[in-house]
């Protein structure tokens, strides 16, 4: 069973991971303990190299959207919603913490 719980955005990662693959992270924080959210690869291996999607391009955008800042600075210090699935599950759905303005990253990167 799912619950809604609000975070606070302690830190952010965009960019390359140790193995190459372009990617972002948010590092949430609540009530004493801490979770991350994303870590999905946002490119793709074309001619010898690592390149960007479209929908690894479209993420960044949606996530400021989301939050509802304007920048990938301004991400940390900002609280969101949540939805947590439980121990031992990924989350994989972040919300405004005012408006019902969500994304869920599982789909919005299959659509």
């Amino acid at each position: 069973m799912s619950e809604i719980r609000n975070f606070k955005i302690s830190a952010t990662h965009l960019g390359y991971e140790s193995h190459g693959i372009f990617t972002a992270y948010l590092t949430l924080q609540s009530a004493g303990f801490g979770i991350s959210v994303g870590g999905y690869a946002l490119d793709e291996f074309i001619d010898k190299k690592r390149i960007i999607t479209k929908k690894g391009a479209e993420l960044i955008p949606r996530i400021l959207d989301v939050v509802g800042v304007e920048t990938w600075e301004q991400l940390a210090g900002q609280y969101i919603r949540v939805e947590d699935n439980g121990i031992g599950e990924s989350i994989s759905k972040i919300g405004n913490l005012i408006e019902d303005n969500w994304l869920d990253f599982d789909r919005f990167l299959k659509e």
